[in-house]
């Protein structure tokens, strides 16, 4: 929400790219969500899944641009999910536990990082796999 305006028309046409990172290296494959056009709180509802190694070394990078047609697409800002910060050894964060699976699931704003003003709410879940 309150996105950063990058278009002439005062909006911009943001999406974000998402990517697990774990000691600092890219692990796995972005994901990308779609185009939200000419709005600066867009509403995505989407899902995106990742394979986690370990979480408490563990980040996803979220990263929010604006597309543009015609030139290089705008940084609109970022954030790093500390995984361990909800799921590890270090959580601090209150989220919603199911005792007899493991999962754990939280809904959180954060605020951009790199841009002026920004949040996005996202939806973590986590599901250990069995062993």
């Amino acid at each position: 929400k309150n996105l950063v305006s990058l278009d002439v028309n005062g909006k911009s046409d943001p999406y974000c790219t998402f990517v697990v990172k774990s000691g600092g290296n890219v692990v796995g494959t972005q994901q990308k969500s779609k185009v939200k056009y000419k709005t600066l709180n867009p509403t995505w509802g989407e899902t995106f899944m990742f394979n986690i190694g370990d979480i408490n070394t563990s980040d996803i990078l979220v990263k929010c641009y604006d597309y543009d047609k015609v030139s290089k697409d705008d940084a609109m800002g970022e954030v790093t999910l500390s995984l361990r910060a909800f799921y590890g050894t270090d959580a601090t964060e209150s989220c919603v536990t199911d005792s007899a699976t493991g999962a754990i699931e939280i809904t959180k704003w954060f605020a951009l990082t790199n841009v002026e003003h920004g949040e996005l709410q996202m939806k973590l879940a986590y599901t250990p796999l069995a062993s």
